[in-house]
């Protein structure tokens, strides 16, 4: 399966445009597999699926179906 990835703010770029665009998982992986699978795991915030935010509690149950968009944010750091 593969899915689009939509990386936004500081995560813009951090992928080769090919992944982006066609990020290959395994069939009934998760939001929570696709994120631990990133090499910025550790800096993601928010995501959501075809528009519909997934909470990070929710990332575990949630599954991703063949050509779904997901959308991952970073924390956002200022003061």
């Amino acid at each position: 399966m593969k899915v689009r990835l939509d990386l936004a703010g500081e995560l813009d770029g951090e992928l080769d445009d090919a992944l982006v665009e066609s990020y290959p998982l395994e069939d009934g992986a998760t939001v929570d597999d696709l994120v631990k699978a990133l090499p910025f795991a550790s800096r993601v915030a928010l995501t959501s699926v075809n528009g519909e935010l997934v909470r990070p509690g929710e990332r575990a149950t949630r599954r991703l179906d063949d050509g779904d968009e997901i959308m991952i944010l970073p924390a956002v750091k200022g003061g």
